[in-house]
């Protein structure tokens, strides 16, 4: 069963909101420091982070390319780009838009909500981490551009879903390049693989030219703007 463009945008949000991590020869204080980037990030500081997230079926026919994600926030605005579906948030409004279903779905927003809608990510803790698993490899890679180190972690439990988990970084540049979960024999999935391409968490929201999201899509009395024509709107925001 195909995982959802929204699961992959949370769990991606939990492994790019660490991207970045001191340098050290100590691996494991390398990917404690990983998770615990997230809370050094405010709310009130922008980032822009581009990734791609591809999935590796058992059955090779359900496995999917790369599928790319640009993610922009900066004042309690949130954008997750990809070519097959947009999700835009704030404080007051959430909007989906399905370029494949012609499809923009509306629904309400809190600050609360935004709040652990950008936190709900990082909750994968350093402490569960070390709970499930153990560093069973750390070595030097040659011949990579991108990134020179590997930190491997095997689940200390036969009857996990996610068997390894290895982390490829540059050393000297303390950048995140590549995230993958290894799965058991049971599992659907076999690997799940993140790819880390840009990282900015100084982003200063110039791509966000809206005071809000609603009017990226509604005029001033309400109605989709003509960039939208032929699009189908279900406006969730009334429903109880």
């Amino acid at each position: 069963m195909r995982r959802s463009l929204l699961n992959y945008l949370f769990i991606g949000m939990c492994l790019i909101s660490g991207a970045l991590f001191a340098q050290g020869t100590d691996c494991e204080n390398d990917v404690r420091k990983f998770y615990k980037q997230r809370a050094s990030v405010s709310l009130d500081q922008g980032y822009y982070i581009k990734y791609g997230v591809q999935t590796i079926y058992k059955d090779k026919s359900f496995s999917s390319k790369e599928m790319l994600f640009t993610m922009m926030y900066k004042d309690y605005q949130l954008h997750v780009l990809s070519d097959v579906l947009n999700t835009y948030a704030d404080t007051n409004t959430v909007i989906s838009v399905s370029k494949l279903t012609k499809k923009i779905v509306v629904g309400s927003n809190t600050k609360a909500q935004f709040s652990k809608m950008l936190n709900n990510s990082s909750q994968l803790s350093d402490s569960l981490l070390w709970k499930n698993f153990d560093v069973s490899s750390c070595k030097a890679i040659d011949g990579h551009k991108e990134y020179n180190h590997e930190v491997v972690l095997q689940a200390k439990k036969t009857n996990t879903e996610v068997r390894q988990i290895s982390y490829l970084y540059n050393q000297q540049s303390s950048a995140l390049y590549k995230v993958t979960n290894k799965y058991s024999k049971s599992a659907q999935l076999e690997e799940l693989n993140y790819f880390f391409y840009k990282i900015d968490y100084e982003y200063n929201g110039s791509d966000l030219k809206s005071k809000t999201i609603t009017s990226l899509f509604f005029d001033g009395k309400g109605k989709l703007l003509p960039a939208y024509a032929g699009y189908e709107l279900i406006d969730q925001r009334n429903k109880k």
